[in-house]
């Protein structure tokens, strides 16, 4: 395949609110991306609060960015209506990229589903390459969510793509499973760096940082909360900070203790300023394709408590963290015991080690 001059990076999801939380990575790759290449991110999603299509378009850093809001109608009946007003924004949002920066030499899809579908077609109408780079967990046996008519589309779109890659080894060899070509290359995520981020020493009293979507199956933040509440019987003045939407979801038992403070979502700076002056990251996970919560507490300074479920034991390096077992509560129980202890980690080299 001849190296691209225009790469046009369609996102399955983007930044496009104040939080900047949701599709921050995607953004980080497509950074990376335009130090090299000329890169249009494309972005489109349905909107069932509006009645026509609004599009934005904005430059950010090298890159040009289009995003797109498109009218959703509610009812099985307007499906069809709403798929093919979504396609067609896709090919509206493409043919103005090149009108801005030359014809694209490649489609670049972040994720499978659904920027991949509108890539698998633009790039079959137009006779030029389209690539995925994937990211999610539903691949995993572990976490068993492609079922019927998605997970036929899922694997026609991973045999279709002229190469596919993923953000860790595990995540590799699952989309070879789905049917990805052999060879799936491992591209990990891109995490961007705060700036005038200052790295500070070990914080007194022990303070802790969960960040999660309070799915249970995988992220165990009720068995997180159990540990540091039997911990904090040792350090009454410990504080765990528990950071996502949905957590209301948990038993009332759970939300009470003053020393656990719920966030809901946060903006970036917000985030950063939390891994900053946080004891450790705590990630108790049984399945994760990357973790990203952990890269960014790591580039920060902060040091994490990690299982090994499929992604951060392949970049968390010795003098970062303390591995646990997901299926063993007692060893979340003892790291903690551990690193209030002794101020054991160096958190200025932790960060600059991810620079």
């Amino acid at each position: 395949m001849r190296e691209p001059a225009h790469i046009a990076l369609f996102a399955s999801w983007y930044p496009t609110d104040p939080e900047a939380l949701n599709g921050n990575f995607c953004r980080a790759f497509a950074l990376l991306l335009s130090g090299k290449y000329r890169v249009s991110v494309i972005h489109v999603e349905m909107d069932e609060h509006i009645s026509t299509v609004q599009i934005e378009e904005k430059t950010d850093g090298k890159m040009q960015v289009f995003t797109a809001r498109v009218p959703r109608k509610k009812g099985i009946f307007f499906a069809p209506l709403n798929q093919w007003r979504w396609f067609q924004t896709y090919a509206r949002l493409l043919q103005r990229a090149e009108q801005v920066s030359g014809k694209a030499g490649l489609i670049h899809a972040e994720v499978v589903w659904k920027a991949g579908l509108a890539a698998w077609k633009l790039a079959w109408q137009r006779k030029i390459p389209f690539v995925l780079r994937e990211h999610w967990t539903g691949y995993y046996p572990a976490d068993p969510q492609l079922q019927g008519w998605k997970a036929v589309l899922h694997r026609r779109i991973l045999r279709k793509a002229h190469a596919v890659a993923a953000v860790s080894k595990p995540l590799a060899q699952a989309l070879e499973r789905w049917g990805a070509k052999p060879g799936v290359a491992i591209i990990a995520n891109a995490v961007h760096l705060p700036e005038n981020l200052e790295v500070q020493q070990q914080p007194e009293p022990p303070v802790f940082v969960h960040v999660t979507n309070f799915r249970e199956a995988q992220k165990q933040t009720r068995q997180v909360i159990d540990v540091f509440l039997q911990w904090k019987q040792q350090r009454p003045d410990a504080q765990l900070w528990v950071v996502g939407r949905g957590y209301a979801s948990l038993p009332e038992s759970l939300r009470r203790d003053r020393s656990v403070h719920f966030t809901g979502a946060l903006a970036r700076h917000e985030l950063t300023e939390l891994y900053c002056r946080a004891t450790a990251l705590i990630s108790y996970s049984h399945f994760e394709t990357f973790a990203m919560s952990v890269a960014e507490a790591l580039v920060c300074g902060c040091p994490v408590f990690y299982t090994a479920c499929g992604g951060p034991e392949s970049y968390v390096l010795p003098g970062m963290g303390l591995q646990v077992d997901a299926e063993n509560p007692a060893t979340l129980l003892a790291a903690m015991e551990e690193i209030a202890a002794i101020d054991r980690f160096d958190r200025e080299a932790i960060a600059l080690r991810l620079r």
